[in-house]
């Protein structure tokens, strides 16, 4: 599927200098071309920066000074590097995006076309932020994007030395819904600790459940980050493109290989197909399916996303009640009535 994308951000002089106003106003001062995104929305009380280090309520204003940095890459309407400044006697200078800044992403500059390696950041990073938003403490290891030629994956094995893991992304040019859609699949990976899987080797018979949770993660992200471009996206000029990452789900959802067939509901259907699912945890049609079926339940529950890190930490049980039980007991008490709603969905009864 391809939606047309919007053009590549205007970055005449007009339009910096307008960015720089906007900027101004709220206390940020852009020096050398590179701008700062700022994100208040995104904040609890205390913000905090995960892998880089925390920030909490009394580190505020002249202590967010180091962090700055980090932020550079993953907003700036223009490219070339400079210093920034937050007035630390400003309430904008605590507010600098913890939940872009603390996820670490390498970007390899090969293959994506027109698409640069910041705007590209940005849109992952934007990912990440809707994802995580109900995480504040989360821990991320770093993950370094490769453009793929022919599928994008988390890739099994390719933990380097530096600690960071390798993920594919087979897309070019300036499709960011695209983009948001195959990173908020792999990101999924990531949080479930696919990895222990791949280490350990082991045939897993749930991999249904795990590939239809990321195509969740993918409606999710995209219909999360819709409505947050709306009113804040990473760059000013790319507000109309929420529209696009609207369409782009609707149209996922809308397709008829998702739909249940008339009176037929999705407890029966789920138990009919489950054996063929053991067989072919990737069967997209069924992941799409069941991803329609589970997405209401995680968009009233986005701390889900924080839940899923607590699977594949065991060798994978031989029943999916079996699994999403050793789940269940694995995850926080705050996690465990969700993970109950989710067997409700497939008629299991968890103990």
């Amino acid at each position: 599927m391809s939606l047309p994308p919007p053009d590549t951000p205007d970055r005449s002089p007009a339009v910096r200098d307008t960015n720089r106003r906007q900027l101004t106003k709220l206390g940020v001062t852009a020096v050398g071309g590179v701008y700062l995104r700022l994100a208040s929305r995104w904040l609890p009380g205390s913000s905090r920066i995960g892998p880089l280090g925390t920030l909490g309520s009394a580190g505020r204003g002249a202590a967010a000074q180091p962090f700055l940095k980090q932020a550079l890459a993953i907003g700036g309407l223009g490219t070339a590097a400079g210093s920034v400044e937050a007035k630390s006697d400003s309430p904008t200078a605590a507010v600098l995006a913890p939940r872009q800044t603390r996820l670490k992403l390498v970007i390899e500059p090969q293959g994506w076309g027109s698409a640069t390696t910041p705007d590209i950041e940005a849109v992952l990073q934007s990912v990440a932020s809707v994802m995580l938003s109900h995480a504040p403490d989360l821990l991320l290891r770093p993950l370094r994007i490769r453009h793929a030629s022919d599928l994008p994956q988390h890739v099994c094995g390719s933990l380097r030395g530096s600690g960071e893991q390798v993920i594919h992304l087979a897309v070019q040019e300036t499709r960011w819904a695209q983009f948001a859609y195959q990173f908020a699949h792999e990101f999924f990976h990531e949080l479930s600790n696919a990895g222990y899987i791949c280490f350990v080797g082991a045939r897993d018979p749930h991999r249904w459940l795990e590939e239809s949770i990321a195509e969740v993660a993918s409606l999710f992200a995209l219909r999360r980050m819709a409505a947050l471009w709306r009113d804040s996206p990473p760059y000013p000029n790319w507000r109309s493109y929420s529209a696009h990452l609207d369409a782009y789900a609707d149209a996922l959802l809308n397709a008829p290989n998702r739909q249940l067939a008339s009176g037929v509901s999705f407890v029966q259907w789920f138990h009919e197909r489950l054996p063929q699912l053991i067989q072919n945890g990737w069967d997209r049609q069924a992941n799409g399916l069941i991803a329609n079926q589970w997405l209401p339940l995680f968009e009233r529950n986005p701390s889900a996303w924080e839940a899923v890190t607590w699977l594949n930490k065991r060798p994978q049980p031989p029943t999916v009640a079996a699994l999403l039980e050793e789940w269940k007991a694995q995850a926080p008490r705050q996690h465990r009535a969700f993970i109950q709603k989710l067997g409700s969905t497939l008629g299991l009864s968890l103990r």
